[in-house]
């Protein structure tokens, strides 16, 4: 009887068991931040990536990353000076004098010279895709490092227009350098766009490095675009057509919200081509009705088959062509 009534006066004594305490409502999961959109490129491992030789417009859409001309033209196509400070005519109309802005340098650091630029545009003068753009041109030369003198055979008072042709600094083995954003590299069999650091803008980049993709053809290409293992596609618009723009517009209007009417295959040339005409319309026509554009004068009937692609366009656009071919 003692042990149980000591039993009952130790519980007594024992502390109480703590209340469970309410639960806490968890707080909201954060986000993760998102992850940097992955930017790469595709190019021909077929075709030759030299900006002076290469035929590929594919690979030649890489050019501007990685090379500079002496002028570039703007939106409204009227040449501005890169690696030209200035360029001025003789009296006589048939020669010029290009003056180069000072401080430019390869990616190895080699300072650019009037040799270089007289040997890129001489090279380009004797084939590959700027050898007609250059037929009026007799002659190039540097004066001095500075200085370029060119030879033409009519006067023109536009020629700083056709100076946006590469200027390279050949190597023996690989390709050229240039004085653009980019630099070619390579990481074993892969190849890529790396940063050029010794380009005044290289800091401002949004992508340090962009891997090039390999896609021989269209179908590579478009195969490549939609999978995301390139991240923009462009296209040769000469025969055979890849008509990847369309893909690209209906991708576009995608991400927008915009639902586009399916489309069969054979319309994607007159959607390409319609918007090429409408914006050659609007860009060109007005000029030359201003009398701005002497050497541009379409016939009649080229400007209503340009007016009759636009207008195909813009019903390939609202469906009544996919209404056309599902009901006649």
């Amino acid at each position: 009887m003692l042990a149980v009534l000591l039993a009952f006066s130790l519980a007594g004594c024992a502390e109480p068991s703590p209340l469970p305490s309410p639960s806490e409502t968890p707080g909201p999961t954060p986000t993760p931040a998102p992850e940097a959109a992955r930017f790469s490129l595709g190019y021909d491992p077929a075709a030759s990536l030299h900006p002076l030789a290469g035929s590929s417009q594919v690979n030649q859409e890489l050019t501007g990353l990685v090379y500079q001309g002496l002028y570039e033209l703007d939106n409204c196509f009227a040449p501005q000076p890169v690696l030209a400070s200035s360029a001025a005519p003789g009296e006589d109309g048939l020669s010029w004098r290009v003056t180069l802005k000072g401080g430019a340098v390869f990616s190895d650091g080699t300072p650019l010279t009037a040799h270089h630029a007289a040997a890129s545009l001489n090279a380009a003068r004797v084939g590959g895709p700027y050898a007609a753009r250059l037929a009026g041109i007799t002659a190039v030369a540097a004066q001095d490092d500075a200085t370029l003198s060119i030879a033409l055979a009519a006067p023109n008072g536009s020629l700083p227009a056709l100076l946006d042709v590469p200027i390279v600094l050949e190597r023996e083995e690989g390709l050229p350098l240039g004085t653009g954003y980019y630099q070619y590299e390579s990481a074993g069999e892969r190849l890529y766009l790396q940063a050029n650091p010794r380009h005044s803008g290289a800091a401002a980049l949004p992508y340090a490095a962009i891997p090039l993709t390999a896609v021989s053809d269209a179908a590579q290409r478009i195969a490549a675009f939609d999978s995301g293992s390139i991240t923009a596609v462009t296209t040769d618009f000469r025969p055979p057509a890849d008509w990847l723009m369309a893909d690209v517009f209906a991708k576009e209007a995608k991400a927008l919200g915009v639902v586009l009417p399916p489309l069969r295959a054979w319309t994607a040339p007159a959607l390409t081509y319609g918007l090429f005409a409408a914006a050659l319309l609007a860009a060109l026509w007005p000029r030359n009705a201003a009398g701005q554009m002497d050497h541009f004068k379409p016939s009649f009937w080229r400007a209503a088959v340009l007016a009759l692609l636009a207008a195909w366009s813009i019903l390939s656009f609202t469906g009544v062509t996919t209404f056309i071919y599902s009901n006649f």
